[in-house]
């Protein structure tokens, strides 16, 4: 896969890299991600200079998901996850999960993450 991305897709990656997101009752975790540049040469003309712009692509991503419908953890597909960064408001769903632990924590409960064993 090699999608083009965006300077705000590019930005909301390596902010929210590592950190949970809430979509409604869908949890995200944007694991990681693999990033190519490519240099473009613009063309000038009579009256501005040639110019090099740097594209950036996705060529690799994984995001975590909760599947609350098979009440299991698992990963989008490439495809999705491209989707989830260009369309979905990061922010707005950073915000989500921190509302959610905010509430949990007026009940007295709180979110500790759980060492796997290999």
């Amino acid at each position: 896969m090699k999608k083009k991305l965006y300077d705000n897709s590019l930005f909301n990656l390596k902010h929210y890299k590592n950190k949970m997101l809430m979509l409604r009752e869908n949890m995200f975790y944007i694991e990681n991600y693999k990033i190519e540049t490519e240099d473009e040469v613009i063309k000038g003309n009579w009256f501005r200079k040639e110019k090099t712009k740097t594209n950036y692509y996705l060529t690799d991503i994984r995001i975590i998901r909760y599947f609350p419908k098979h009440n299991t953890l698992g990963v989008m597909q490439e495809e999705d996850g491209y989707h989830f960064i260009l369309f979905y408001n990061l922010a707005e769903l950073r915000q989500s999960w921190l509302d959610f632990k905010k509430q949990l924590k007026f009940f007295g409960l709180k979110l500790q993450k759980i060492k796997k064993e290999n």
